[in-house]
């Protein structure tokens, strides 16, 4: 949810300190961790109960694998996707539970690598999108010996929120639109918390050698009902107003301001611009832009005919009926494998 507040302070930017990773039998080579937001995400999600409209009311997801496995002698394929937090959460909850398996699986073999013959296999598949760093270097190793061939990490090279929290990735964001967008001053603030944040946390993507797409600036989704996003000259004026209003209440910036002299309107119109034209592009980049990087157009505009196209659409029968649909019908389509 990009306009829930807990969502980004609590999970997304919790990254400061970090937690170690308690489900599983770990080498001892090996101590991983991951960040507070991480985890607490992963409480949420493993607590979470469906309302009573819904199959097996009352019953966590672990509760509901242990019954759906009991009442089943067939082979079974569970498949964990996710975006964006999405995406942290998809991957580090399947390791979770692919750890808990003595909970739930009983005695079936789970990703076994021989399935024997007598009891069907259990196979636990990956598609994280987007995700941002979940955990240290030694977790993102510890994720790869275990659930790292049946995942497929998915992500755009020039999306800003997969660089995050690697410090080495992280200094790549001012440049990702250089040849189109500067970053300006703003960004370059921007980065330099984020870095802070991160600092001294080892954090590393899991799979990191998986390549990103390629993405290229100013991707575009046509579908019959889109609005696209821009910056009028007027918006940009609006915010500009916000900012000299701003200033004018504190004394040392607004000594800093005069000192620019005829130039700062005009600087603060260049500072506004460049950091509304990247903002406006990194979430292009980080949402639509994976629908043109993975081919599914088709998909995509008829979920946002029935949504409008706006990130809390609200869960409608429709919508559950024509994702299920589109599920059903191509998978592959949808979950963006080849």
């Amino acid at each position: 949810n990009p306009f829930s507040i807990y969502t980004w302070l609590a999970q997304n930017f919790n990254v400061k300190h970090q937690e170690d990773w308690k489900y599983g039998k770990v080498p001892s080579a090996l101590e991983p961790e991951i960040s507070d937001g991480t985890a607490l995400g992963l409480e949420i999600l493993g607590n979470m109960e469906p309302s009573d409209e819904v199959e097996s009311p009352g019953k966590t997801i672990v509760e509901f694998l242990a019954e759906t496995v009991s009442n089943s002698d067939e082979e079974i394929e569970i498949f964990f996707a996710g975006h964006s937090l999405g995406g942290v959460l998809s991957s580090t909850f399947a390791l979770e539970v692919f750890d808990r398996q003595s909970e739930w699986a009983g005695d079936r073999p789970v990703n076994p690598i021989h399935p024997p013959g007598t009891v069907e296999p259990i196979y636990l598949s990956v598609y994280p999108y987007a995700g941002l760093t979940a955990g240290d270097e030694d977790f993102s190793a510890y994720y790869d010996s275990r659930l790292g061939a049946t995942t497929t990490r998915v992500w755009n090279e020039i999306d800003m929120f997969p660089h995050m929290w690697d410090e080495d990735m992280l200094s790549e964001i001012p440049s990702l639109y250089e040849d189109d967008i500067e970053s300006g001053l703003g960004i370059e603030v921007f980065v330099k918390f984020a870095e802070t944040l991160a600092r001294g946390g080892r954090y590393t993507q899991i799979l990191p050698d998986e390549p990103g797409k390629p993405g290229y600036v100013d991707s575009e989704v046509v579908c019959e009902e889109s609005s696209g996003i821009s910056i009028s000259p007027d918006q940009v004026s609006e915010v500009v107003e916000a900012l000299k209003e701003e200033l004018s209440q504190d004394r040392l910036l607004r000594d800093l301001y005069f000192l620019l002299g005829p130039l700062g309107d005009q600087r603060l119109d260049e500072f506004v611009t460049n950091y509304l034209k990247f903002m406006l592009e990194a979430v292009d980049q980080h949402s639509k832009a994976y629908v043109t990087l993975l081919g599914v157009e088709e998909p995509y505009c008829q979920l946002e005919k029935v949504t409008g196209g706006i990130f809390d659409a609200p869960e409608t029968e429709e919508l559950k009926q024509l994702s299920l649909k589109l599920l059903k019908e191509q998978p592959q389509s949808v979950l963006g494998i080849e």
